[in-house]
């Protein structure tokens, strides 16, 4: 995980590799090589090491959420749904997990269950100017100005940094 976290994915794949020789049902060394095959854009080696993670565990939530983000960077929305879903089921305390599903469902044009999603993540995390940013965003294409302009108002207030995104004329 050091190589994967100075940017030096082959050489993570490489260690991640070795670990899965020496033992093939080390479940970890499948998903975090599946990190580093999905930080490569290697999407389908990445989804294949999740897979092969979660059936060596099967309660493994984030490597569930992981695979569905590999899916959504594919565009395969349904699946990176479902994945989303079951790492939900598997850890209902991940704001992650309902951001990213969240942020699924507005690409799919399901701005309602985007904004649940972030909602519920938003109670998980109250500190994240992120997620109130991204929840005004989903508010005002339902055309909700007055909810946006108050996720917005509260965003900047958590991030200021979050100043540089402005809102639709």
């Amino acid at each position: 995980m050091t190589h994967y976290e100075k940017g030096d994915y082959d050489r993570a794949i490489a260690d991640h590799s070795q670990a899965i020789r020496l033992d093939p049902a080390y479940a970890d060394a499948y998903h975090n090589r599946g990190l580093a095959y999905r930080a490569k854009g290697d999407l389908n080696r990445a989804i294949a090491d999740f897979s092969e993670a979660l059936r060596l565990n099967p309660r493994d939530a984030d490597a569930v959420s992981n695979r569905g983000f590999a899916y959504s960077r594919l565009g395969d929305g349904q699946s990176a749904i479902a994945d989303f879903t079951e790492s939900i089921r598997l850890d209902p305390t991940s704001a992650k997990t309902y951001r990213r599903r969240g942020m699924e469902y507005a690409g799919l044009g399901r701005l309602d269950m985007c904004i649940c999603d972030l909602s519920e993540a938003i109670r998980l995390s109250p500190s994240s100017g992120q997620l109130y940013y991204l929840r005004s965003v989903a508010y005002e294409g339902t055309g909700d100005l007055a909810k946006a302009n108050e996720d917005r108002e509260k965003a900047l207030n958590l991030d200021p940094s979050l100043a540089k995104y402005k809102p639709k004329e």
